[in-house]
């Protein structure tokens, strides 16, 4: 194990910002602008350091060195937050756009220094290069052009510099370390390929038209430059015939990731995913043609990988394939259930009995699944062994080996993320935010931070205020919380919290002087006397996990369980539970419980796509079901909204449904999406706003679902945004609070 780990390995996270936006003179409202962001937990990117056994992660202005046989993190260096780059020596750049390009020496922690001595390089917008074969290092300046670096120890010189009349901003540069084209080979916007040597002599730069922008760096392989011009058309280019293009090929669609190419039985193959499909190329001399393609479940966003005669394609997990025909060899979750279930069936036997439900499911922890993430880099092998970043800032580290006696070796999650909506407090202006590692921030609303408390180290699930600015925090291994707001100092008689020690997944529901929980532990609703401080009774068994966001509506709290029934929970008088109402619908239901609507009446949808419509009875108090509507064979698992006459649902699969009464108004799949829908937001008398777990926002019209604009945030969101006094707030996974104001975009 120590041999596999005895290099540091790189791992990147590129999050591309690609906002797409209608003419703002076409809209009937204007796309939302970000009014401000307050950076709550920095964001994370991996990459590689040098032959210390660890892996370096960039924590937004920190460096978090993570041990690479245990995925466990062992120190922190601030380094600021920019553009930067890792060298297998373990050297860090970092270029900060206006302040220019610093050196920090992971193996001299002390060793820190502005370079190079002479010149101070700012507008450093492109990610830094670094050769350690001729130990040049390449930035790219938008004032000046390319500077090359000459490196020896821990000086830094000037080598070269080329002027912005033939080295244009925006250029896209790909590296080549070895073979007779060593140097770096850059494609301007207006379509020009450009090869510097290594050896740096002016006359023989050799420049290139290609007839079109790239949208990704050129790659170099076997001699010969290949580009994707325009995105859909791949052209072969000879870096020794002048200007001479060998080929090109017009594809069946534009590229989604950069072409990646390997070389089997002596022949050429190029691998291009366009979309959800990912063609395979054969590559001749003078020639190009298809061989065989594959369709995925979602937009392939990241190049292919290689490992031996393996393909490693990131879908929704990690699929392996052979190079020479597409077929599935393996996928990351068959694998890691495969060793799972042969770990306990080892344990079992050593034991002589079966697990029990919490040994297995401590069991599963040990064996975590791609579920719910997207890859978010480039898969990186190094010595066999993957490493996969996916949102959220964690990291998988598994074997590439098909017959490995070890398939997966660590998980590496973030210290902290925002996976909870955020609260508004009406009254004080303030939002507030709990993250994944009991940290509270309360924000004012026009983006101050005015306090952070830390109240323990377990996720906080919810928040409830009560009268005089109490406020209550529910976590996820069952702890209550009470706080005074605005300072949010513990309240009199809580300086510890109740524990109830049971495992919560939604918010609490607080109705005058009860706060009634609902658990996916041991499946109970437990209520307290938050005024006296003490449980009421032992808690009320359901039988079934209880993952449903509850509503209360008069004395009843409404909630869904994974059992397919729908709860109503009256409480009496003293909070105890007075009577539970039971509505059998038949499947799972997991999403939230919608407000009731002018006649009472709340919505809920289940995990087949049905709509459920209920209301509680004038006379009897008891919850019933008015009617069921079919909508998309797809699970709801956000909350409905209402608008007064219609009612707004998402579904898992990306479709967006308008029902008005019990009929289907419109319904609305964006086709360039592949993510799951959060909770709708009705903005306006004309709007709706769906956000997406990628980070993008649509408006859609509310009479017919048109598409009005899409806006995109480029970063990853987990929890539903609010929309509060004209603002939309949206926590991000990376540790953003973001404010949009939709009216604020300036006409242009």
């Amino acid at each position: 194990m120590a041999m596999i780990f005895s290099r540091i390995f790189l791992i990147s996270l590129l999050i591309l910002l690609k906002t797409s936006v209608l003419a703002v003179e076409m809209l009937s409202i204007n796309p939302p602008i970000e009014k401000w962001n307050q950076r709550l937990i920095v964001s994370r990117e991996a990459k590689k350091t040098g032959n210390t056994g660890h892996v370096a992660i960039t924590l937004g202005r920190d460096l978090l060195i993570v041990d690479a046989n245990t995925g466990k993190q062992k120190q922190k260096i601030p380094i600021g937050y920019s553009q930067y780059t890792v060298t297998k020596d373990g050297r860090i750049y970092i270029a900060e756009y206006e302040t220019g390009l610093k050196y920090f020496n992971l193996s001299k922690e002390a060793m820190r220094k502005q370079i190079p001595d002479d010149k101070l390089l700012i507008n450093i917008s492109q990610p830094i290069l670094y050769n350690s074969k001729s130990q040049f290092l390449y930035a790219i300046t938008d004032n000046d052009g390319l500077y090359i670096l000459k490196v020896n120890n821990d000086r830094h010189t000037i080598a070269k510099q080329i002027s912005t009349d033939r080295f244009q901003t925006g250029q896209l540069a790909q590296l080549i370390d070895k073979g007779r084209h060593e140097g770096l080979l850059t494609a301007s916007a207006n379509g020009i390929l450009t090869w510097i040597p290594a050896t740096l002599e002016e006359e023989k730069v050799k420049s290139f038209a290609i007839g079109g922008h790239l949208f990704f760096p050129p790659i170099y392989f076997a001699g010969k430059a290949y580009a994707l011009v325009l995105g859909n058309i791949l052209k072969s280019i000879d870096l020794d015939g002048g200007q001479q293009q060998i080929w090109e090929y017009a594809l069946p669609g534009v590229a989604t990731a950069n072409v990646a190419m390997k070389v089997i039985n002596e022949q050429i193959y190029a691998y291009i995913p366009i979309d959800r499909t990912l063609h395979a190329f054969q590559i001749g001399k003078n020639s190009c043609r298809l061989v065989w393609e594959k369709e995925f479940q979602q937009t392939i966003v990241q190049p292919v990988s290689f490992f031996q005669e393996l393909l490693l394609v990131s879908d929704t997990e990690v699929v392996a394939l052979s190079a020479l025909d597409g077929k599935e060899k393996w996928t990351y979750n068959q694998k890691i259930d495969q060793e799972k279930e042969d770990y306990i069936f080892r344990l079992e036997n050593r034991k002589n009995r079966r697990l029990t439900p919490a040994e297995l499911q401590e069991v599963r922890g040990l064996y975590p699944r791609m579920e719910t993430v997207k890859i978010s880099a480039p898969l990186q092998i190094e010595e066999s062994i993957i490493y996969c970043s996916v949102t959220g800032g964690q990291i998988f580290a598994f074997s590439a080996e098909e017959e490995s006696p070890v398939f997966f070796y660590w998980l590496y999650k973030p210290e902290e993320s925002l996976e909870l909506s955020p609260y508004q407090v009406d009254s004080l202006n303030l939002i507030l935010v709990g993250s994944t590692k009991g940290t509270i921030y309360a924000v004012s609303t026009s983006g101050e931070l005015k306090k952070t408390v830390k109240i323990g180290n377990d996720p906080i699930v919810g928040f409830e205020v009560g009268e005089d600015n109490t406020f209550y925090i529910l976590t996820q291994k069952g702890r209550l919380y009470k706080r005074n707001l605005p300072n949010l100092s513990p309240a009199a008689g809580w300086q510890s919290p109740v524990n109830m020690l049971d495992e919560v997944q939604v918010p609490p529901i607080l109705h005058r002087d009860g706060l009634h929980v609902a658990s996916i532990g041991k499946q109970k609703i437990y209520s307290f006397d938050v005024k006296n401080r003490r449980q009421i009774g032992t808690g009320w068994s359901i039988g079934s996990p209880m993952k449903s966001k509850p509503r209360l509506i008069n004395n009843m709290m409404v909630i869904g369980t994974d059992s397919g029934e729908i709860q109503g929970i009256q409480f009496s008088s003293d909070n105890s539970i007075d009577k539970v109402f039971n509505i059998d619908v038949k499947n799972p239901v997991s999403g939230g419980i919608s407000k009731p609507n002018s006649n009472g009446q709340l919505y809920v949808g289940d995990e087949k796509g049905k709509l459920h419509v209920l209301s509680i009875s004038p006379n009897s108090g008891a919850l019933t079901l008015d009617q069921s509507i079919d909508s998309v064979s797809s699970p709801i698992r956000s909350t409905p909204v209402l608008d007064g006459i219609s009612v707004y649902i998402t579904h898992h699969d990306g479709t967006i449904v308008c029902i008005r009464g019990s009929v289907k108004r419109w319904e609305q799949k964006p086709a360039d999406q592949n993510s799951t829908p959060l909770d709708p937001i009705v903005y306006d008398d004309q709007t709706l706003l769906v956000p997406f777990e990628n980070g993008y926002i649509y408006a859609l019209s509310k009479s017919d679902g048109r598409i009005l604009w899409h806006y995109s945030l480029s970063i990853q969101i987990k929890a539903s945004p609010i929309f509060f006094n004209g603002d939309i707030f949206i926590v991000t996974q990376l540790g953003n609070l973001l404010a949009l104001r939709p009216e604020l975009w300036e006409k242009w």
